[in-house]
Formats: C-alpha cells, structure tokens, sequence
C-alpha cells in the first residue's frame, strides 16, 4: 500500500504482488497462514524469513536475475543463491 498510494510506485507494487502470488502459488506458507487443522497437501511451512525470502527471490526472477534457489536457510543458502 505504501508504494501504491503514498509513493506512487504502482509498476514497484505490482511487481511485489505478483512476486507474494507466485511463491502462495508454490505453496509456502508461515505458520499464521496454514490452516489450523493440521498441513494440507501441497502446503510447504516456512519461517518468516524463509517466506521473505522466497518473495524475494521470485522478484529477482521477474527481473531476470536467475535464482538457483528459492528458499534459503538463514546462515546461507540452499542452493548457490542468485547469479547475473
């Protein structure tokens, strides 16, 4: 909200939701997103920095910066991270 209607920035906004989109999409969720009743098929709890960075990771990609993992532990990566 703040890039959209207090900075103006809605091609920034756009891109920020798509990005939040396609990693829900893929099925990552934090705790406070995943249905109380247990995990359902398909879901991929993480943390919320994981999520962060999983969000940014999808960003870079729309970017075209290729990302050879999505998401990464804290203290480093998964995979080797983002290459140009």
């Amino acid at each position: 909200m703040l890039l959209r209607w207090s900075l103006g920035q809605t091609a920034a906004a756009e891109a920020i939701e798509r990005a939040v989109t396609a990693v829900l999409t893929e099925g990552y969720r934090t705790p406070d997103l995943m249905p109380a009743t247990g995990g359902v098929k398909g879901l991929k709890p993480v943390g919320t920095q994981q999520m962060g960075q999983a969000v940014l990771a999808a960003l870079m990609e729309s970017a075209g910066v290729r990302v050879k993992s999505s998401v990464w532990v804290a203290g480093g990566s998964t995979g080797s991270g983002a290459t140009q």
